[in-house]
């Protein structure tokens, strides 16, 4: 039994797509028979250890593991200059991001953060289905190195554009990784108003984007 457990709506579009069983909360999981292979894709929350030893628990991250262990991955790789990374499927111990590896995909980083985290949970989805049907026996992570850099999970004030790089392109990266429904979207303002900047495009060298006032 292939069970998705998500947090965001795209996570659900893409699990009933593919006429999964979607769940939400950790409740939810509880009630399920003990065969049950749960996928966890973009979830935060963590894990409690009757979950992941009661159940195959699977994990999705944003990086080739052991790189980028941590929280934010998307933003982390778009503001370090990657173009594209790895979807890492991994078993869940009591060690975040540390489980061993199941599946790797190649994912691109085009587009807005909400694009991109549909393509990622479509991908997911299907690559949960293949898990399920081959169970591959996950492999170790490989040992770290001095280039395996951790993520730190990055806060809402840090979507302030003065963050960004200095350059249109730079800046352009900066809206679109933040440019998703219920995410800080990158702004600029003070302690009474901002200005929210999303839909973010590059035409001929010039920088363009959707922006909306916002009193607080």
């Amino acid at each position: 039994m292939i069970i998705i457990a998500g947090q965001r709506e795209w996570v659900k579009e893409a699990t009933e797509s593919n006429c999964l069983k979607y769940v939400s909360t950790l409740e939810s999981i509880k009630d399920l028979p003990h065969s049950a292979w749960i996928f966890f894709v973009h979830w935060s929350d963590k894990i409690p250890e009757e979950i992941y030893n009661r159940y195959i628990c699977v994990g999705f991250h944003m990086t080739d593991l052991p790189y980028g262990r941590g929280g934010s991955p998307l933003q982390n790789l778009i503001i370090r200059g990657f173009k594209e990374t790895k979807l890492t499927a991994f078993k869940i111990t009591k060690d975040f991001d540390f489980g061993p590896i199941y599946m790797q995909k190649q994912l691109t980083l085009d587009g807005t953060a909400h694009e991109i985290y549909r393509r990622a949970s479509t991908m997911a989805v299907e690559m949960a289905q293949e898990i399920y049907l081959t169970k591959p026996i996950p492999a170790p992570q490989r040992v770290i190195t001095d280039n395996d850099e951790k993520f730190i999970r990055r806060k809402p004030e840090q979507s302030h554009v003065h963050y960004a790089k200095r350059g249109e392109e730079s800046t352009y990266d900066f809206i679109r990784m933040l440019d998703a429904p219920g995410y800080p979207h990158a702004f600029i303002g003070g302690a009474t108003w901002k200005i929210v900047f999303t839909a973010a495009k590059l035409e001929d060298g010039k920088l363009m984007a959707r922006a909306e006032f916002k009193w607080l």
